[in-house]
């Protein structure tokens, strides 16, 4: 089981984009970078503080129940989450992604910066009809980036794979002849909602069977998805 991603991302310079969050309390959100280079955070028009580096995920929140927003990292590579003057704990791993509260719609941003969901998991198929393989359920709508891997189980056999929405095929058909470790397809699908599965769905040529699997989900910015799971 996975967790996703709640990361935000300005292409060049690693700058990236805080969830839109309310900072002085005048009832409007307000625009946010983290620039993991330096550690900054800059609330436009507002404030500019020091906190994290190269490799953190940014967060806001009120983590202490004072009625103000605290700026929070997420360093996957320890497991550190660090809330600035409140406090600090180890939870997760290196191949974990955080999850936290909600952003704004991700329509308006590009798709594939930034991992929401993965799964590592490969499953084997051996008919020549489409069936299920993995799926993940989005939190919110928008434009995603889809990735999958496939690979036939002998040289003889042709491993096919599309991405599916509610189990409707919305992505391209991709099949390849490359036995293990196969290939790698890439998918930018727009038009999802909140609460739309996205599906991978396989199927075999020739003899043999074939593997399918790691989904993987890109976005810009992302809020809170379900987890991957794998029927």
């Amino acid at each position: 089981m996975k967790t996703m991603l709640v990361a935000l991302i300005c292409l060049l310079v690693m700058v990236y984009s805080v969830q839109a969050t309310d900072f002085d309390g005048d009832g409007r959100d307000d625009v946010a970078i983290f620039r993991p280079s330096s550690g900054m955070w800059s609330v436009r028009g507002l404030t500019r503080t020091y906190f994290g580096s190269t490799g953190d995920v940014p967060f806001v929140g009120d983590y202490d129940g004072d009625g103000s927003l605290d700026y929070c990292i997420y360093r996957g590579s320890v497991g550190l989450w660090a809330i600035r003057n409140v406090t600090y704990t180890y939870f997760g791993s290196q191949s974990d992604v955080p999850i936290t509260g909600g952003v704004t719609n991700i329509s308006q941003f590009t798709a594939g910066d930034i991992p929401i969901a993965q799964s590592t998991s490969m499953n084997y198929w051996c008919g020549t009809s489409y069936r299920l393989l993995s799926e993940a359920q989005l939190g919110l709508g928008g434009t995603i980036s889809v990735s999958f891997r496939i690979y036939p189980s002998s040289a003889s056999g042709i491993a096919s794979g599309q991405i599916y929405r509610n189990g409707q095929p919305v992505g391209t058909e991709f099949s390849t002849a490359t036995t293990d470790p196969g290939m790698t397809f890439s998918d930018d699908i727009s038009g999802w909602n909140a609460g739309d599965l996205v599906q991978l769905y396989c199927k075999r040529n020739g003899s043999g069977c074939m593997y399918g699997g790691e989904l993987t989900i890109k976005v810009g910015p992302g809020g809170p998805y379900a987890g991957i799971t794998n029927p």
